[in-house]
């Protein structure tokens, strides 16, 4: 879990400094802007990346990997 908790910490640390740039140079629709198109998107298309890590990770893991190997054999 720890490269997932880099890339997140990493994302909002990234995020602050774009909205702070936007913040101090943009007009204030201009802001709104950029919140509006930074937040939403890369977002969602973090957290999805988020289970998909998270669930490969378990998958090759070899504490979880057998258990749901052999519960996925069992459906």
């Amino acid at each position: 879990m720890r490269v997932i908790t880099l890339v997140w910490g990493f994302y909002f640390l990234l995020r602050g400094l774009v909205r702070l740039t936007a913040l101090l140079t943009l007009s204030t629709n201009s802001y709104a802007l950029v919140v509006a198109l930074t937040d939403a998107p890369f977002l969602i298309a973090l957290l999805a990346w988020s289970v998909y890590y998270s669930v490969g990770s378990f998958r090759r893991s070899e504490e979880w990997g057998p258990a749901i190997a052999a519960a996925e054999a069992q459906r």
